[in-house]
């Protein structure tokens, strides 16, 4: 970095780069609740099809938006975490009605 840069844009550098790695650590949280939540999935997925379920729960999926949705949040409105769950719960979904197969860890 220039010495001439002026203090303040070293500050806002420093306060870039923190915020980014504190984006880092959330992401690979975010990661490890993604993978938690695939292996229950998967088991709720292994349930039905045991037991003749249809994997689309349509009551459920509205319950589970109406909760997240319900929260309290300060820069996400309600339809962007509407969104956000169709998203993540079709990916769920797909996920959950297809056959088991060997995950290997990278």
């Amino acid at each position: 970095m220039n010495n001439s840069a002026p203090k303040s844009q070293s500050h806002a550098d420093q306060e870039l780069l923190n915020c980014r790695l504190k984006i880092d650590e959330l992401d690979g949280k975010i990661v490890d609740l993604l993978d938690q939540r695939a292996d229950l999935v998967r088991k709720i997925g292994d349930l039905k099809l045991a037991n003749g379920w249809p994997v689309f729960d349509p009551v459920r999926e509205a319950n589970i938006f109406a909760k997240v949705t319900a929260q309290k949040r300060s820069h996400l409105s309600a339809e962007d975490i509407k969104a956000f769950f169709n998203l993540m719960i079709g990916f769920f979904r797909e996920l959950e009605s297809k056959p088991r197969k060997s995950i290997s860890k990278r």
